[in-house]
């Protein structure tokens, strides 16, 4: 078990601090984030990552190779068995137990899918607002606070339309239930991730906040109502909130070194693909329209997310400002501009491309061909199947980095605050591992155009049962990351 005080680093956020892809978050892809990349390689330390002992209710990679041979139903069993398993884990007391199953008590990383910054600082409610999206419900900012969340949801049938619209925060709650109390250890229940960092002083802590505090939705449903009432018209409630995080990290870790990454350049990701039949003038650093892919269909102008990305940019500015006057000790990454270096998707720069394994990934969503492949052996029988042909740079759900975006942000972060001097044999063979694992990429999952068709079909009211049940089900994870 690694010290409990003064670890190397913590880290404290959401999804993309967390590592989560494909809307999914198991051991594996926490193992495989930036964070642990960065750590290992600049602070030559392994930081410790949530060792989930199933994924949290589904691994949407796994459901989805799984479609063609057992069907929406057999995904549908699958989700409720394993939300049973996590709450009779819940209920285990492990204190005082030496045995090899029982959870670690803590972690290193404490980022938690869904997070927003109302949770990081353990609200126990989080307000409705207007707009299209109307986020709101309630805090899952401590163990106890989701395990209320939990409690009110004993069994999950997705074939009921309720418990489908309760999967969002169930995924959230479990999440963070798991991540903030491992142990189930009653001293723990009521702990923040803020509090977690004030009791153990780390050397080094990164802050990756507030994505779901009304970015996630704009490229996910090309949707901006949120982000403008939250960050764009006074008095931003949300930048107030990142305010009030980042003094309160200042005064409980006066020793801390703190690197706060900055919001992402939202028009880079590969959910908002541009629409194929209006061209973008020459020149131009936007297309004209663009359109979500996942979960449903939505669109935006290129003006309209000109916009968007410039605001962004306004407020990262404003964070960064705040950042540079908390002391010498505070370090600012903009996370914006390192998203610029790789959008190949809106400047057509083949230079932005990422050569790796005899592949080239970018920026674009996934896309595969079909291909005619011989089989082994002298007299193997020809056969076709889809294969990777580009985008690679994010996950099925077009938000979330694929292992090699995670991996490129790692060695970035190490490179630029962890004392790493790492030789460009070195970087290759970091790329190279986190290209092993992306099995989106090496073996392309062939039920991905099911899960999209479906989720389109339901936007239209077309779906009927087991697939309405499990696009509903994607999309309600969808809406809450």
């Amino acid at each position: 078990m690694p010290a409990f005080n003064n670890p190397p680093l913590m880290i404290i956020g959401d999804s993309l601090a967390q590592g989560c892809r494909s809307l999914s978050v198991t051991k594996a892809f926490c193992d495989q984030a930036y964070g642990a990349i960065a750590a290992r390689h600049g602070l030559e330390c392994d930081l410790k990552t949530p060792n989930f002992p199933r994924p949290v209710l589904f691994d949407l990679e796994v459901l989805t190779r799984g479609l063609l041979v057992n069907g929406p139903l057999a995904a549908l069993r699958g989700i409720p068995a394993n939300y049973r398993d996590w709450t009779r884990q819940f209920r285990t007391n492990y204190q005082g137990k030496r045995s090899p199953r029982a959870p670690a008590r803590w972690f290193d990383n404490l980022a938690v899918a869904g997070f927003r910054l109302e949770d990081t600082l353990g609200e126990p409610s989080i307000p409705w607002l207007g707009g299209k999206s109307k986020k709101g419900g309630p805090g899952i900012g401590t163990a106890s606070l989701a395990q209320k969340v939990i409690d009110a949801t004993p069994r999950l049938n997705l074939l009921k339309a309720e418990d489908r619209a309760a999967l969002g925060d169930l995924h959230l709650a479990v999440n963070a239930r798991y991540v903030l109390n491992p142990s189930n250890h009653s001293e723990y229940m009521e702990w923040t991730q803020l509090d977690w960092v004030k009791a153990r002083q780390p050397r080094h802590l990164i802050v990756h906040l507030g994505h779901n505090n009304g970015l996630y939705p704009i490229g996910s449903e090309a949707d901006a109502s949120l982000w403008e009432e939250l960050w764009g018209r006074p008095p931003r409630p949300a930048l107030e909130r990142y305010r009030a995080i980042l003094h309160r990290i200042k005064a409980d870790c006066p020793q801390t070194r703190v690197i706060v990454l900055g919001l992402p350049k939202v028009g880079a990701v590969a959910n908002l693909m541009p629409d194929p039949d209006l061209p973008p003038p020459p020149g131009a650093d936007y297309h004209l329209r663009y359109e979500t892919v996942f979960p449903q269909p939505g669109e935006l102008s290129g003006e309209g997310l000109r916009a968007i990305d410039a605001s962004i940019a306004t407020v990262n500015a404003r964070l960064e400002k705040e950042v540079g006057g908390l002391g010498k000790d505070w370090e600012w990454f903009d996370t914006f501009k390192f998203l610029e270096t790789l959008d190949y998707k809106n400047r057509r720069d083949e230079r932005l491309r990422i050569a790796l394994g005899g592949r080239t990934l970018d920026n674009t969503y996934l896309r595969a061909e079909l291909r005619r492949i011989r089989g082994r052996g002298p007299r193997g029988r020809t056969f076709s199947r889809y294969e990777f042909a580009s985008g690679g740079l994010f996950s099925i759900d077009g938000m979330h980095p694929s292992a090699v975006g995670y991996a490129l942000l790692g060695i970035e972060l190490a490179e630029r605050f962890l004392g790493s001097s790492l030789s460009k044999k070195q970087r290759e063979a970091i790329l190279a591992g986190a290209l092993k694992h992306e099995t989106l990429i090496s073996s392309y999952p062939n039920g991905l155009g099911m899960i999209l068709h479906w989720t389109a079909r339901l936007g239209r009211g077309e779906n009927q049962a087991a697939e309405e049940a499990l696009a509903g089900a994607v999309r309600e994870v969808s809406s809450h990351l």
